[in-house]
């Protein structure tokens, strides 16, 4: 039995591919300048590293 509001994982991957093309327009780019998560869990350590890495912060 699904539970009335949960989406699907086609749902939830349509709606990322809208996004996806939306941020395009925006020139906001994964892997350039947008940092995802697929898991839904956050490392905010690995995340700085990232940050530092991809922005030449070091």
């Amino acid at each position: 039995m699904e539970h009335v509001g949960m989406q699907t994982d086609s749902e939830n991957m349509m709606r990322w591919e809208k996004k996806k093309s939306y941020y395009a327009e925006h020139r906001i780019i994964e892997g350039k300048n947008l940092i995802i998560t697929c898991d839904g869990s956050l490392d905010a350590q690995e995340i700085d590293k990232l940050i530092k890495k991809i922005f030449d912060l070091d």
